[in-house]
């Protein structure tokens, strides 16, 4: 018989015990927090996706074809029941 693979508890009187592990990512200092709530990462993810609106909203072509595929898309969502 081949031999058994290590796993990741312990057995215990013929039951299986997990074996305890520290979630060190829990600890209350783990990622310091500015007053406001929010990161600079975090602020800056909306802040490009507001940039790449504006630029889109400048752009009269790619409006349009925005809009066309809108369309098409309210289109084909009105013939789901």
């Amino acid at each position: 018989m081949a031999p058994r693979s290590p796993s990741l508890s312990k057995v215990v009187k013929g039951k299986q015990k997990p074996i305890p592990v520290k979630i060190v990512s829990d600890s209350p200092n783990a990622t310091p927090t500015p007053k406001g709530g929010v990161d600079q990462w975090e602020a800056q993810d909306p802040l490009r996706t507001l940039q790449r609106a504006a630029e889109i909203q400048s752009n009269k072509s790619l409006m349009r074809a925005a809009k066309r595929e809108a369309d098409a898309q309210i289109k084909a969502l009105s013939r789901v029941k």
